[in-house]
C-alpha cells in the first residue's frame, strides 16, 4: 500500500474523530480515506479573505485540506456583513485575517489555518505561491489578479480564479500549461476599476462555493477540472453558460510555454 506522507514527510493519517467528521465525504465512490488523506497532505492559498474568501476557506476548512493560508490586509467593517460569512459586528475593526483563522480552528482544529495580515505585492508573492499545492482568488480587483496569475505561471501551481459583480459571477481554473491562464482571456489590467464592487451576498457565495469544490478535485484527482473553460453565472436570470478559451501563443505570462 502506497503511503500518503505530509509536507514534513510523515505519513498522513486520519484519527477516529476526523474519520467521523469526513464520513459522509469519504462515503463518495470515488473519493473515500485516499481522498480524504491527500486532502490533508495539501496547502491551499486563499488571497483576499472576503465575501468569495470567507466562503472559500470555510470550505476548505470542512473539508479538512492539511494547512490553509488566508492572506489580507484589511480590517472587518460594517460594509462586509451583507457576504462575508466569517465575521459578526463584534468583530468590526479587527484584522479580517486573524478573526477568520480563529473562527477557522475552531471549526476544525485537525486542519492547520495561519492567517497572515499582508498585501499581496510583487515583493512576497512567489514566497508565497512556491510554499503552496493551489491558490485561490477571493481578490477584488484585477491588477492583483494577474499578479497571482503570473506567479502561479512562473511555479507551475493551480490557481482557481473567481469574480463577482452584483448577481453575476465567473470562475475559472488555471494549470500552468495545461490550458490558458488568466492573461490569455485578461491580457492587461483594467485602466479603471470600481474601489467598491456592488454585490448581493449569495452570488459571493455561489462562486466561492464553486472555487473550493474546484479546489477539492484538484487536490484529490477526482473529476473533471474546469481548465480551459470559462464559467459565467447569471444569477439575476439563473443562467450558467460555459466558454471555450484557448492559450494564447502571444499570452505574456504563459505563452512562451505554449508548446509544452
Amino acid at each position: 500500500m502506497r503511503i500518503m506522507r505530509n509536507v514534513v514527510g510523515q505519513a498522513v493519517n486520519l484519527t477516529k474523530e476526523e474519520m467521523e467528521i469526513y464520513d459522509r465525504q469519504i462515503r463518495i465512490t470515488g473519493f473515500g480515506i485516499e481522498g480524504q488523506k491527500k486532502l490533508k497532505s495539501k496547502r491551499a492559498l486563499v488571497i483576499g479573505i472576503g465575501g468569495l474568501g470567507s466562503i472559500i476557506a470555510t470550505y476548505l476548512t470542512v473539508a479538512g485540506v492539511g494547512k490553509i493560508i488566508l492572506v489580507d490586509r484589511d480590517k472587518v467593517e460594517l460594509t462586509n456583513m451583507n457576504r462575508q460569512i466569517l465575521y459578526n459586528i463584534d468583530d468590526v475593526g479587527k484584522a479580517k485575517a486573524r478573526v477568520a483563522a480563529e473562527k477557522l480552528r475552531r471549526m476544525n482544529p485537525y486542519v492547520d489555518v495561519e492567517g497572515v495580515v499582508e498585501e499581496i505585492n510583487e515583493d512576497n508573492i512567489d514566497d508565497y505561491v512556491k510554499s503552496v499545492d493551489i491558490v485561490l482568488d477571493g481578490l477584488d480587483n484585477f491588477r492583483t489578479r494577474l499578479l497571482v496569475n503570473d506567479a502561479c505561471v512562473r511555479y507551475r501551481r493551480p490557481f482557481i480564479h473567481g469574480a463577482v459583480s452584483g448577481f453575476n459571477g465567473q470562475v475559472m481554473d488555471i494549470i500552468p500549461f495545461k490550458g490558458p491562464c488568466l492573461r490569455c482571456v485578461v491580457p492587461k489590467e483594467p485602466q479603471e476599476e470600481s474601489k467598491v464592487v456592488p454585490v448581493i451576498g449569495v452570488t459571493s457565495a455561489l462562486v466561492g462555493s464553486i472555487e473550493a469544490l474546484e479546489a477539492i478535485k484538484l487536490l484529490t484527482g477526482i473529476g473533471e477540472p474546469l481548465v480551459g473553460y470559462f464559467l459565467v453565472i447569471n444569477g439575476l436570470h439563473m443562467r450558467f453558460k460555459t466558454f471555450k478559451v484557448i492559450r494564447r501563443p502571444n499570452c505574456p505570462a504563459c505563452g512562451k510555454g505554449i508548446s509544452k
